[in-house]
């Protein structure tokens, strides 16, 4: 991962296969910053975002590329 906490995060979320734009926008606004989101229990980003791309969101696949 990146030395730099904030950008690795923000590129965890926009290289997460089924976030598109317009989903980060919308945890952006329910949670506020990147970190907080990642940090989010992931029932709560399930109201927001479909189950592959929550679980995508912690695969290793995205984790290598970040």
């Amino acid at each position: 991962m990146s030395s730099d906490p904030g950008l690795a995060s923000w590129l965890q979320l926009t290289l997460t296969p089924g976030l598109g734009a317009a989903t980060i926008r919308q945890l952006l606004s329910q949670f506020g910053l990147p970190e907080k989101i990642l940090g989010a229990k992931r029932s709560e980003l399930a109201r927001h975002a479909g189950a592959q791309a929550i679980q995508a969101l912690d695969s290793e696949a995205v984790g290598k590329a970040v």
